[in-house]
């Protein structure tokens, strides 16, 4: 009833952005239309994970019919693997190889579409509920469910290296799967741990030891995270939203060593929360009952709040902290759009609306992930109320890309004048691009002769550099 209620005020509420320090509510702009630099359709009728980039910029997604794509940067298929995909990843090593899971397997894929080994848990487990994803180190941590190995890493040749089942056992009811995040020489996750013990977040070391687990985060959220996914900063902070406190759900502050909470932030209302990203300078922003975009401090004090009445679904900042890109629509069943915000400020930056397809209507359904220079957002979407045959990947400017390098400084190549006369000389040096400089002239048979150049021929120099020239007179 509490989130009825919730969708009920967000609908009357008008188009605001208040900051921290209680000023007057001011207008937003709803921004400019954005620009889409491509979409590629895939099987399924949704993508639940983040596409991934790789090294090389390709982008690579994993449908819900377990098909998994590799595009080029430009939206070009470069293969399809099938069957693979859907429970986990896709994740990309620094040599380009792909990790996904299915069920109890992980696959890798090398950069040329081919299989290079997959590992499947010698258990009777319920599959992969987070993972696979790339450490620091370069090995491929997965979490499984009740019966199977719990955590455990492969190398990049796919040798299991080390098994931890936990304690609580790892566990959650229902998984879509999420990544699994590091920082501090660790690795972090949180599961709802039903029929186990209480929801509980964990830290483990790279090697496999459990050196925390805390019970935190309550039940799933099934509009805004629908299986919980902490989050990182460049700082190592860690946070992770989740039920309780003051005004429902909150966002947690954990102290990356113990697991212990740091501060928990709670506005009102907060009936359900997305998961967390975090920019570069600590800030982090999340959505909050359906239609609230806020920013918050490291220190747990609130920067903005957006609210426009519209849901917003699944935010990310831009790795540069200029931008938030994150899906919204008007309600439930209508079609969505794909918005950004100023990072700094919460205003709207621009918008793109996704079109109806196959009889449906389109949302946007994964946290996006941004190219390495951040001018790229890249997300998967789910077309609802129509057919199921397929979806999209869609590749749309952020509008945060950082400017164009300079240009180089012009430059003049000396050209080799000796043996021209001082006329020709001039017009081939200024031809150039550069300037004659001083002209000395001594003693010799050769009349009106370039006898000597400085600098030589062939140096290159800043345009408009200075030649010198020693001249012949009588």
């Amino acid at each position: 009833m509490k989130r009825l209620a919730s969708v009920f005020v967000c609908a009357l509420a008008t188009l605001v952005v208040t900051g921290a320090s209680g000023a007057t509510p001011r207008a937003a702009s709803l921004g400019s239309q954005g620009v889409v630099k491509w979409r590629f359709q895939v099987s399924g009728q949704y993508v639940l994970h983040r596409p991934a980039v790789g090294p090389d910029g390709g982008v690579v997604v994993a449908s819900s019919a377990g098909d998994v794509y590799s595009l080029s940067a430009a939206g070009a298929l470069r293969w399809v693997v099938p069957s693979v995909g859907g429970s986990g990843g896709p994740s990309i090593g620094a040599d380009g190889t792909v990790y996904v899971a299915s069920m109890s397997t992980v696959t890798a894929i090398a950069a040329d579409g081919s299989i290079k080994w997959s590992f499947t848990e010698p258990s009777f487990g319920q599959g992969v509920i987070a993972g696979p994803t790339v450490g620091p180190d370069g090995n491929i941590y997965v979490i499984s469910d009740l019966g199977g190995l719990g955590a455990f890493a492969l190398s990049p040749a796919g040798q299991l290296l080390w098994s931890n089942p936990g304690n609580p056992t790892f566990a959650e009811n229902g998984q879509l799967g999420v990544e699994i995040v590091f920082g501090s020489g660790r690795l972090y996750a949180a599961f709802d741990e039903r029929s186990v013990a209480l929801s509980t977040m964990f830290g483990l070391s790279l090697g496999g030891a459990q050196q925390w687990a805390r019970a935190l985060g309550g039940s799933d959220d099934p509009f805004m995270q629908q299986q919980r996914q902490p989050a990182t900063g460049l700082d190592g902070s860690l946070y992770l939203t989740g039920l309780g406190g003051g005004n429902g759900w909150s966002l947690n502050r954990v102290d990356p060593g113990s697991g212990n909470v740091l501060w928990n932030y709670s506005p009102f209302p907060s009936n359900g929360m997305s998961a967390p990203s975090v920019g570069p300078d600590g800030s982090v922003y999340f959505a909050r009952s359906l239609s609230y975009l806020e920013s918050v401090t490291p220190a747990g004090q609130s920067r903005w709040t957006f609210s426009d009445g519209s849901i917003i679904d699944h935010p990310a900042v831009s790795p540069a902290g200029g931008t938030v890109v994150a899906g919204v629509r008007p309600n439930f069943g209508e079609p969505g759009s794909v918005r950004a915000w100023n990072a700094a400020t919460g205003t709207v930056a621009w918008q793109v609306d996704l079109p109806n397809e196959n009889g449906g209507y389109q949302i946007l359904y994964t946290q996006p992930r941004f190219s390495a220079d951040g001018g790229t957002a890249y997300f998967g979407t789910a077309i609802l109320g129509g057919g199921d045959q397929y979806s999209f990947v869609y590749a749309v400017e952020s509008g945060t890309s950082p400017p164009p390098p300079p240009p180089p400084p012009a430059q003049c190549v000396v050209p080799g004048v000796v043996g021209t006369t001082l006329d020709a000389a001039r017009v081939k040096i200024v031809g150039a691009g550069c300037s004659v400089g001083t002209v000395k002239r001594v003693r010799s048979k050769q009349v009106g002769i370039v006898l000597a150049q400085s600098p030589a021929a062939g140096t290159t120099l800043p345009a408009g550099s200075r030649v010198n020239l020693t001249v012949g007179r009588r």
